[in-house]
């Protein structure tokens, strides 16, 4: 599959040659007087900006009341045909629907991973018709974003391009400094894009070089929860790296049962939305990871949950009475009545406490049988003597505490062609 192509939508009908209604803000990238009339705007912007696009495919369809491609090659080539962009006048109606239903017949677009579209227009034309388009256009291609970048904003080009744009992607310009911003807005969004998709290509060249040098092949975890969450050296300490060193625990014991030694390797951390890690060498853990582990800790999160939220308050209440007992030798003429009270709020605590430590020793309880199943399935088809399997299931309860401590469920992101029958999404 292709990586991306841009599909720009270029309004040259009569409303786009006159000049604008709205006049920005002067400021120092304004050229004064640089353009009369909107179709001069859209034009030259449009020039310069895919000059410097690194997307691999470009198509540009110019729309009046009808729509017809001028251009579709890979960008590279765009600059030979800048002339005819430059030649184009503004004249006739106005029918962005038949723009964008011409966008959505094009040739092999359903073969490319990433559809970006960029409406350039006042947007006045039919909005309901062109709202349908759009979604006719979304729903043949789900990989498709609709962006506007309205020229001259009013209120009947508003309606048009809100009904348009994906997740209200709208720009406006009324001068060349806002031009410049909004379709470099656009540009910046698409390398967004295709920086993440570097990513995962970096990922799959990796994994085929591990395959061709017959070493073990890469997993990439994927940490739930962690959209939001900056990878930083506190989370890094606090959530990734342990759960590495839970794995490679429970792969050492699978690994030491066979005795064989997997070579362990951590191929790169990413923030890419979420958190994402490539390792080598876990396979056994990552089975155990799947099929255990992130069930059960999915299973009990609600009451691990629970447990977490009442030891801290348990926390803040033990400091709290430490600072009433103070408080209490302090004040002389009521501290029999005050100890009495600190001494109630004392033995409920340690009640509490009691009921706490019970549940804890309970889930403790359950974790030990985990890690007896957890040993049993690395340790699969291996005759082990009773001291040796003792000590593989505290070295498994070890790790699979760790890993239920931490913040994030995770399981493994399974590339098509390393994995076709599990394909998983997060």
């Amino acid at each position: 599959m292709a990586e991306s192509i841009w599909v720009i939508l270029l309004d040259t009908s009569g409303s786009m040659g006159s000049g604008f209604t709205r006049v920005g803000e002067p400021t120092g990238l304004t050229e004064a007087g640089g353009w009369k009339r909107k179709i001069d705007a859209a034009k030259d912007l449009l020039l310069r900006r895919i000059e410097a696009l690194r997307t691999p495919d470009v198509a540009v369809i110019q729309f009046t009341a009808t729509a017809r491609l001028l251009f579709l090659a890979p960008a590279v080539r765009f600059p030979e045909f800048a002339g005819v962009i430059r030649d184009l006048r503004a004249g006739g109606g106005t029918d962005l629907a038949c723009a964008l239903d011409e966008a959505a017949s094009i040739s092999g677009l359903s073969d490319y991973a990433q559809i970006k579209v960029l409406v350039i227009s006042d947007g006045l034309t039919d909005a309901d018709a062109a709202g349908r388009a759009a979604d006719r256009l979304r729903a043949a291609y789900p990989q498709a974003t609709i962006g506007v970048l309205l020229i001259d904003q009013t209120d009947e080009g508003d309606e048009t391009a809100f009904q348009v744009a994906t997740s209200d992607d709208v720009t406006y310009a009324s001068s060349y400094a806002e031009v410049s911003k909004a379709v470099g807005s656009s540009a910046a969004d698409m390398l967004a894009s295709e920086v993440a998709s570097v990513a995962v290509k970096q990922r799959r060249l990796v994994s085929d070089l591990l395959i061709a040098q017959d070493r073990p092949r890469l997993q990439t975890l994927l940490f739930e929860g962690s959209d939001t969450t900056p990878l930083n050296a506190r989370t890094l300490a606090a959530d990734v790296v342990p759960v590495l060193r839970a794995l490679e625990t429970l792969q050492d014991i699978a690994d030491s049962s066979r005795g064989a030694r997997s070579q362990i390797q951590v191929i790169d951390i990413s923030q890419t939305s979420p958190v994402n890690a490539s390792v080598s060498g876990i396979a056994k853990a990552v089975e155990v990871l799947d099929e255990q582990l992130t069930p059960w800790k999915r299973e009990h999160a609600k009451r691990i949950a629970d447990l977490r939220e009442r030891k801290l308050k348990l926390q803040i209440a033990k400091l709290h009475a430490e600072a009433m007992s103070i408080r209490h030798k302090e004040e002389l003429l009521s501290a029999r009545v005050r100890k009495i009270n600190a001494e109630a709020e004392r033995l409920e605590i340690e009640n509490d406490e009691k009921r706490i430590k019970m549940e804890e020793d309970e889930l403790r309880k359950e974790l030990l049988s985990l890690a007896k199943v957890v040993v049993m399935r690395l340790c699969s088809n291996a005759d082990l003597d009773a001291m040796v399997r003792l000590q593989y299931e505290t070295q498994a309860l070890e790790a699979t505490s760790i890993y239920v401590d931490t913040r994030y469920n995770v399981r493994t992101l399974y590339d098509d062609h390393q994995c076709s029958e599990r394909p998983t999404r997060f």
